[in-house]
């Protein structure tokens, strides 16, 4: 699921789900196909359910509970249960596998659900949305990000230094030693200062005041639209990979291009893209290494001129096969990264 997402993820199951159930009526067992039966039926309950409270924040414990107990805890409990029937076990046996694998069940999703809040706090919890973009806050979804303000469409936009102070949760933008704006993203009047300011300076080139939202629950990645995992990866760029295509091009460029939340360096230029799968750790924080990023237009972006100097995607195509810099990582551990933390692969 992490690298092909949901809709590919579903079609495997319900393709082994069918595997399951020949299997089962070659095996000639009634009772087995009735448990397989009776737990496909409580999952797609389960999952009604899970649509249902999706998002929502008012959610009880007994209401989540509900919900794993009719997905993942039912098909758990089924595969423990159909084993003792088929070697005729006593009832209390086959009582006990199955009260085993229910609990086994909640036990995994409990930890499934809570590898889904990894990533870095506050990354990319908000966004610029175009005018003509429609984004409700309250329940998002994933969008391309064509439909929202972006360096990859609108280069004047390197122009402006911003920054996020978590604590009063404000954001300011800079031109320059000049300040633009300033506000609160909590307060409505904070937000339409941002909103303003990016009007005043881009507002003709990307169709009037955009409208500046919250992913409350969603992160504004390129990946978003892959998997809800995937959109909470984040990213790694190899110093020694950017110092290779720059001794190539003979020409400087600045890793900040590739907006990584992670630059590491003293690692053999390109040996990231062989982690892919693997489990790596920086500092004291686990992470499994899931797909290689393929670059978009925004890295041919001079950072401190605003214009289109290098077309970074086609260069690397050219010269190294691939238009692919740095790896995007999903965390599997808490913990504070700091600079200066070793990478162990």
């Amino acid at each position: 699921r992490m690298l092909w997402g949901n809709e590919a993820s579903v079609l495997v199951g319900d393709f082994l789900l069918g595997q399951a159930f020949k299997m089962m009526v070659e095996v000639g067992s009634l009772p087995c196909l009735d448990v397989l039966s009776t737990a496909a039926a409580v999952i797609a309950e389960g999952e009604v359910m899970q649509l249902s409270a999706a998002k929502d924040t008012a959610t009880t414990e007994d209401a989540y509970l509900a919900v794993i107990r009719a997905k993942t805890a039912a098909l758990f409990a089924a595969a423990c249960e159909v084993g003792p029937i088929l070697a005729e076990r006593p009832k209390a046996e086959i009582a006990a596998c199955r009260s085993f694998g229910a609990n086994l069940g909640i036990a995994f999703q409990l930890i499934d659900d809570a590898l889904d809040y990894g990533g870095v706090a506050n990354d990319r919890r908000y966004a610029l949305a175009l005018r003509e973009t429609r984004f409700d806050e309250d329940h998002p979804v994933p969008l391309p990000k064509t439909r929202f303000v972006m360096l990859a469409r609108h280069a004047r936009l390197a122009g402006l230094t911003s920054r996020y102070y978590d604590a009063g949760e404000t954001l300011t933008l800079h031109r320059g030693e000049a300040l633009l704006a300033s506000g609160r993203l909590d307060d409505p009047n904070g937000r339409a200062a941002i909103e303003k300011s990016i009007d005043d300076f881009i507002g003709a080139d990307i169709g009037g005041r955009p409208r500046l939202v919250e992913g409350r629950g969603h992160r504004f990645t390129d990946v978003s639209v892959v998997s809800p995992a995937m959109m909470e990866a984040v990213s790694l760029i190899n110093l020694a990979s950017v110092r290779a295509l720059e001794a190539t091009l003979g020409k400087p460029i600045d890793p900040r291009r590739f907006r990584g939340n992670f630059l590491a360096d003293g690692i053999a230029p390109w040996a990231e893209f062989d982690w892919v799968d693997r489990e790596i750790a920086i500092g004291p924080v686990t992470f499994i290494v899931a797909k290689r990023i393929r670059r978009c237009p925004a890295t041919s972006v001079n950072l401190e001129t605003c214009e289109r100097d290098i077309d970074v995607p086609m260069e690397l195509l050219n010269h190294f096969g691939h238009s692919d810099m740095g790896v995007y990582l999903l965390v599997r551990g808490d913990g504070m990264v700091r600079a200066g933390d070793e990478v162990i692969a």
